[in-house]
């Protein structure tokens, strides 16, 4: 059923496939009615501006409804009904998508071709628009870049730049980055939690010996394990640290759906950031939680994720330790060489960090080997190649456990000889303050005889004046008359 004239009060006019205004590109006029050259969409033209595919979902498919009505009685009667139902404010579009429909309807493969033709038209301009925004948004990053490049005797005078700025000694300075791979299961979040905790309280994460390092600023950030997993984990190590943790030196992040940090300049984490203030390490993973829209598989994915985070490490100066999984392997082998150890993703992850390093985990011997797969870019570091898990911490290098004891002879003789002005004690007194009986100190002395005697050299030096001492003959020995 075709409308002869408007079925509304207004003014009756000719129908007409005519040229109809079509939202401005941006930097044209738009003035509402006037027609723009290549869309054509076919109107009545009751009103200036008036689109008859503006109209609500429901009241279009009304709209070619009733053109399709039988003109008979039962067909007027359902028209009636429909028109009186369309509300006031949409009966002018809603008038001119009869007319519009009604024209499909008599010839409809020529105005669907226009109506494709229309829609690939905003289609090409929406296209143009965010090439635009693109190529602007280049342009302004030109005009703030600031060249960086400088005489070499200026970029060589400063030596001060050349001394390392460790965040943990040894493993790693500032800026630094390292992506740690393994299969699931193999420990590679226990690990990261590790290094983060005790960065965060001044314990060096494998040399047990160090307990006086500089405490650091440390965020761990969990993608991908639920946030009670992540809690439990996280109170175990602050509780092995023994209360050495200050308030205020580590920020965890517990976000299971990821963090997405493609195409929005790391919004997200940069507001975690700027939330916990000054950042020394970010223990982050793992990183394919890193893209929510995307497959760091892809190479511009990874590069634009790698930038991301390399303009974030170098705005805020942190070092950044990463966990990554493996990719799946390719039938049953336990034999690492056969593995594929490097970062799932693209390529340019192997060649990204300055350290890449595969945690194997035998569960049977509970040793974990830390396989470089990639070279070192700095060869000073000393990550261990051997780790085993439990003792002190989840995971600890195996010679540690005696280090670890040893450090408690140096501190009670340390703390003896402050009370008796440098003087190094005696075997009796050690083994009285560390509760253990006068012959185990003989061993541990023993044992380890260099290492006692640069121990009281040291404390002669620091807290009193240093003996004579014989060649041959170590300060406790002298002292104590042997």
């Amino acid at each position: 059923m075709v409308p002869e004239s408007n079925a509304f009060s207004h003014e009756p006019t000719e129908s007409t496939v005519v040229q109809f205004a079509q939202p401005a590109d941006p930097g044209q006029d738009d003035t509402g009615g006037e027609p723009v050259e290549g869309h054509y969409v076919p109107v009545t033209p009751i009103r200036p501006g008036i689109n008859p595919l503006s109209l609500p979902p429901l009241l279009e498919v009304a709209a070619r409804h009733l053109v399709r009505l039988p003109d008979d009685e039962k067909g007027r009667e359902e028209w009636d009904r429909v028109i009186d139902g369309v509300p006031f404010e949409h009966r002018p579009a809603f008038d001119a998508a009869l007319e519009y429909w009604a024209r499909v309807e008599a010839d409809p493969e020529t105005l669907a071709q226009q109506r494709a033709e229309e829609q690939a038209d905003r289609i090409a301009d929406r296209e143009a628009g965010t090439e635009l925004h693109r190529q602007r948004k280049a342009e302004r990053r030109a005009a703030e870049y600031e060249p960086a490049g400088r005489d070499v005797f200026d970029f060589l005078g400063d030596d001060a730049e050349d001394t390392p700025d460790w965040v943990v000694p040894g493993l790693l300075e500032r800026q630094d980055r390292i992506i740690v791979t393994g299969l699931e299961g193999s420990g590679k979040s226990v690990l990261g939690r590790q290094v983060g905790v005790c960065a965060a309280c001044g314990i060096h994460p494998f040399d047990l010996t160090r307990f006086g390092i500089q405490p650091i600023r440390v965020m761990i950030i969990d993608l991908e394990n639920p946030t009670k997993l992540v809690r439990r984990n996280i109170r175990d190590l602050v509780d092995r640290a023994g209360g050495r943790l200050a308030p205020g030196m580590l920020h965890v992040v517990s976000r299971p759906d990821g963090m997405n940090l493609v195409g929005n300049d790391g919004a997200e984490l940069r507001a975690e950031l700027d939330a916990f203030g000054d950042v020394d390490l970010v223990v982050i993973g793992p990183l394919y939680k890193m893209v929510t829209e995307g497959d760091v598989t892809e190479e511009p994915v990874a590069r634009e994720l790698t930038a991301t985070l390399d303009r974030l490490r170098i705005e805020y100066g942190f070092a950044l330790f990463i966990e990554a999984h493996a990719p799946h392997q390719t039938g049953a082998t336990s034999d690492p060489k056969k593995m594929t150890t490097r970062p799932y993703g693209a390529s340019l992850f192997k060649r990204w960090p300055e350290f890449g390093y595969f945690l194997h985990y035998d569960e049977e011997s509970g040793a974990g080997e830390l396989l470089r797969w990639r070279k070192d870019r700095q060869p000073d570091r000393s990550w261990p190649a051997l780790l085993r898990r439990g003792g002190k911490w989840p995971w600890t290098v195996p010679a540690s456990e005696a280090d670890e004891q040893w450090a408690r002879y140096r501190a009670a003789a340390e703390e003896l000889a402050q009370q008796n002005r440098g003087a190094a004690p005696s075997r009796q007194k050690l083994a009285n303050r560390l509760e253990v009986s006068k012959t185990t100190v003989n061993r541990m002395i023993d044992d380890r005889r260099g290492d006692w005697d640069r121990l009281c050299a040291e404390l002669l030096e620091r807290y009193g004046p240093a003996p004579k001492v014989t060649p041959g003959q170590g300060v406790l020995d002298q002292q104590e008359g042997r």
